[in-house]
């Protein structure tokens, strides 16, 4: 545009001076003296001016069905370790009563969480699970035996349900459902039983005091489910109240006290007796929780079972089953163990993917 502009205005000042240069010429005045010869003044011209608006409109683009999906996606990670007795360090966990767990190895167990907001205070969550076994698995049980183990997966709507003004109190609830994944629920149990589901309500309650201190305690009530009967067979109340003391933003120490009473499917709950709804586990942890980065949270723990059923000569049925093979009287027996056998080393990893 403007070249052709000033080629227009060239070609307009030749057509001009053409033209005067055809026209008749008159005589020429003397004139006494000469004059300073007159020069032409060069036209102003003014600059062309493009108009813009104030403001320019930028168009965005439509976010398709799959990015609006992705934008509500949460997923993380989450991975748990439990070491052997201290008192018998060996490829085997201990159990609850502070003894060798002779049907696991040394395993890491995983976590993906799907967590989908879909606008309501409940979320809805999908958790695959799956352990890696560090040790040699050809001697334990077909549902233990491998390299990777799949574990039940579990789905449900999680989120904070109850909050106070200030945000001191919070109340977190998932109501969740496992699922048959894994080839222990998988196997048949006694008469013939498989495990349909495990319907479970869990929850965790929080009170900041200030930036420093917190109380909580994590809540949960879980149904085991054989052949789609819903009864008495197998159930469990988990109760772990911990406190929180943070050293700064990123570093805190917790110290837990775990419970939970169980009535399982090899107690005197089977044919048509009174279920024996039995204290199953305590357990103290202390640990410290530390943030390596906004997203990557690890927590190593020490934990100590405190046995009241070997303390009060109580004994589970396999205990029971052995005891009067061996000695020829039914009943139960005192079990003593050494003062490292309850205690075991554990570790949290949470890591926040997205």
């Amino acid at each position: 545009m403007k070249s052709s502009f000033i080629l227009s205005l060239v070609l307009c000042a030749s057509f001009c001076s053409v033209a005067l240069a055809q026209q008749p010429k008159k005589a020429a005045k003397v004139k006494k003296s000469p004059t300073k010869p007159v020069t032409a003044k060069p036209l102003a011209t003014k600059p062309v001016e493009k108009k813009v608006s104030k403001t320019d409109v930028v168009e965005v683009p439509e976010k398709d069905h799959f990015q609006k999906f992705y934008d509500r996606l949460a997923i993380n990670y989450f991975s748990a370790f439990q070491s052997s007795s201290f008192g018998q360090f060996d490829t085997s966990p201990v159990d609850e009563g502070g003894r060798k767990d002779t049907s696991s190895g040394q395993y890491l167990f995983n976590q993906i969480s799907f967590n989908y907001n879909f606008g309501w205070k409940m979320n809805f969550v999908m958790n695959p699970r799956f352990s890696v076994n560090f040790s040699d698995t050809k001697n334990l049980p077909d549902s233990n035996n491998g390299a990777v183990v799949i574990e039940d997966a579990l789905m449900g709507f999680q989120g904070v349900i109850l909050s106070s003004d200030e945000k001191k109190f919070n109340f977190w609830l998932r109501a969740g459902l496992r699922l048959p994944t894994s080839r222990a629920s998988r196997a048949p149990k006694s008469g013939g039983q498989y495990i349909t589901t495990q319907p479970e309500f869990f929850g965790n309650t929080t009170y900041d005091f200030n930036k420093t201190w917190q109380l909580a305690a994590y809540i949960q009530l879980r149904q085991w489910i054989y052949d789609n009967k819903i009864s008495a067979y197998r159930y469990r109340a988990y109760f772990a109240p911990y406190i929180q003391y943070s050293l700064n933003d990123t570093t805190r120490l917790m110290a837990f006290y775990e419970v939970y009473l169980e009535n399982r499917q090899n107690l005197e709950s089977q044919n048509g007796k009174k279920p024996l709804f039995q204290d199953y586990w305590q357990n103290i942890m202390l640990g410290v929780s530390h943030d390596f980065t906004p997203t990557v949270n690890f927590m190593p723990f020490i934990g100590y079972f405190i046995d009241t059923r070997r303390s009060m000569g109580h004994i589970d049925g396999a205990e029971r089953y052995h005891h009067q093979a061996s000695t020829g009287t039914p009943g139960t027996r005192n079990i003593r163990n050494a003062p490292l056998d309850p205690a075991w080393l554990g570790f949290w990893l949470s890591w926040k993917i997205k």
